[in-house]
């Protein structure tokens, strides 16, 4: 399986299955604002950013996965730089835990996960992010406590992302279970589950490597902000 994608998910699943979600450059693609706030560039070099600010609204902030941090052109002001490991799960899910029924997630419900999300910083999240793939969810008395679904697609991979749990409702399993759902959806349709995770965020990186997700590769994700 051709694993070379996965260097650059964002470019390439705005090239396949989230065309239709994109705003789109030869150079450069993002998705819509209300989707989710990230970018990425076919390849690195001042012009294909440039092409990417083209796409963005002064002011505007993006989210960019890349392998190597390179000068950013003065249409861009840098944010925040961050190492993100992207790791890949090789080996069968976990059993979801027993006792946590997830309930599927829908459009009704982008209202309540995004202030989830505001709450508990997963990553870039707009009201339109439910439309990407299927997102699970863990309720109680009608309260909306943990989510996670699935983001980036590409031949053979699918992503978990949005995983979080309210401060509230941690140590309970919630997002493991709803990660093994999910893994074990993935991987019933042939594909292999794969994520990311900021690196200085340890409690993630060493929950999702007692599931089983190993490191494919470190990428870092650089919050920009286009300037002018």
């Amino acid at each position: 399986m051709d694993t070379a994608p996965l260097d650059n998910p964002v470019w390439h699943c705005l090239g396949g299955a989230h065309a239709a979600f994109g705003v789109h450059h030869a150079l450069a693609r993002r998705y819509r604002r209300e989707v989710t706030q990230i970018g990425a560039v076919a390849q690195p070099g001042p012009a294909a950013l440039e092409a990417l600010a083209a796409l963005t609204e002064p002011g505007e902030a993006l989210y960019l996965g890349v392998e190597e941090c390179e000068p950013l052109p003065r249409c861009w002001a840098l944010e925040a730089e961050k190492a993100m490991p992207q790791m890949i799960l090789n080996r069968p899910a976990e059993e979801p835990a027993p006792g946590i029924e997830p309930v599927v997630l829908g459009p009704a419900d982008a209202a309540e996960m995004c202030a989830l999300a505001e709450l508990t910083h997963p990553g870039p999240f707009g009201p339109e992010m439910i439309r990407l793939g299927r997102f699970l969810g863990v309720r109680e008395q009608g309260r909306l406590l943990a989510m996670a679904g699935q983001r980036f697609r590409l031949p053979g991979f699918v992503e978990i992302s949005g995983v979080c749990t309210h401060p509230d409702a941690q140590g309970r399993g919630y997002a493991r279970t709803l990660m093994n759902h999910l893994a074990r959806e993935i991987q019933r349709q042939g594909d292999t589950p794969f994520l990311h995770v900021i690196e200085e965020n340890a409690r993630a990186a060493g929950l999702y490597a007692r599931m089983g997700f190993v490191l494919r590769k470190r990428l870092w994700v650089r919050i920009v902000r286009r300037v002018g």
